[in-house]
């Protein structure tokens, strides 16, 4: 839960929200026509108001310009409460979990479905296999075992494997080797200029866990040699890579090896977004970790909670158990004691996690 919460909350630092995906407000028998004009198939949201993951796609995934472009080309979109709009459509689909997106033809029948979200590229990925038919399951490993390495392929076949493995606890782990095995094949026999082709920044958007991977190093050193229509999308990726790591690292999401932290630190103050105070912030506290003096982590952990990274304050806080784990129990009560008297600045949902940390800190938890 704590990764979880983590991650979501280091989301909410990152995300620039602009609405891109154009969910157009009209009944589904409209949405049919419309579809039948414009010679799309129907793309529908069924959410509910309380549904966190619905919330994190609306927020983080469909505002996204590149997820716009895809899903306004291909698709008529609409989205329903699925406990207050369009309820005969929602019974007839049998709706059970949420979100549930739906592709439709324009007649009406269904195409294919997808429950729950997921990352933006994972979910184009999802969406260009679902909608189509040279993409199911059975067609994607006969053209992959045939030869076949496109890129759309490629993506499919690695958005196919996520969802079976999501799907099969007991293969799980055999299948998420096989998606790293997939990629980095792939990876490996592209030429210069295939890296560096819109096609493929899914591999860096998608399949890049840190900035140490050895794709995304190869982007970072080889953006200067994409072509020039490209690289405000390379810009735009490296920055949301750099600036979401430098927050997980702040916030001991994961940690960052001492090994690798002075790459990361060069190659991050390098970019325009690190001009910003927040992340000019996050840094100060991985310098501050970096020396191993919990003493001058904690000092600085205090003071970018309430200066640069005071809109931030609950990445850095929510890190502590975490960053202070083998420090002497006095460093660990001084930390406590700074949560709590931070606390009346915090959300409800916030405070309860802090709560968690500062049980940590004091030993209440085991």
């Amino acid at each position: 839960m704590k990764k979880i919460f983590t991650f979501i909350a280091m989301l909410a630092v990152t995300a620039t929200v602009m609405a891109q995906t154009d969910f157009r407000h009209i009944s589904f028998a409209e949405a049919q026509k419309a579809a039948q004009q414009e010679k799309k198939l129907i793309f529908v949201d069924f959410y509910t108001s309380w549904c966190g993951p619905c919330k994190n796609m609306a927020n983080n995934v469909f505002p996204l310009k590149h997820v716009g472009d895809f899903m306004n080309a291909k698709f008529v979109c609409v989205k329903y409460d699925a406990e207050k709009e369009e309820l005969d459509l929602v019974n007839r689909a049998k709706i059970t979990a949420y979100p549930t997106f739906v592709i439709y033809n324009p007649d009406g029948t269904e195409v294919n479905r997808k429950v729950g979200g997921g990352t933006p590229d994972a979910f184009i990925a999802d969406m260009e296999r679902l909608s189509n038919t040279e993409l199911t399951p059975e067609k994607i490993r006969a053209r992959y075992d045939a030869g076949e390495r496109s890129a759309t392929l490629i993506k499919a076949y690695a958005a196919l494997l996520k969802e079976e493995a999501y799907n099969s606890r007991g293969e799980r782990q055999g299948k998420m080797m096989k998606i790293s095995d997939l990629i980095a094949d792939y990876f490996d026999n592209l030429s210069d200029k295939e890296r560096l082709s819109a096609d493929n920044l899914f591999l860096y958007r998608e399949h890049c866990t840190t900035t140490a991977d050895k794709k995304m190093q190869y982007l970072f050193t080889n953006k200067g040699k994409a072509d020039k229509s490209l690289r405000p999308d390379i810009d735009s990726l490296l920055t949301k890579a750099y600036t979401q790591e430098a927050a997980v690292r702040a916030g001991f999401y994961e940690k960052l090896s001492q090994e690798a932290y002075p790459l990361f630190r060069e190659q991050a103050m390098s970019l325009p977004a690190f001009k910003e105070e927040k992340y000019q912030g996050f840094i100060e506290v991985c310098d501050a970790y970096a020396t191993g003096d919990m003493n001058k982590y904690l000092d600085s952990v205090e003071k970018m909670s309430r200066t640069k990274c005071k809109d931030n304050a609950f990445t850095l806080l929510y890190g502590l158990a975490e960053g202070l784990s083998g420090a002497e129990k006095d460093l660990k009560m001084r930390a406590a004691k700074l949560i709590r008297s931070s606390l009346n600045t915090m959300p409800g949902t916030n405070i309860s996690f802090l709560g968690s940390t500062i049980a940590d800190l004091e030993g209440e938890r085991k």
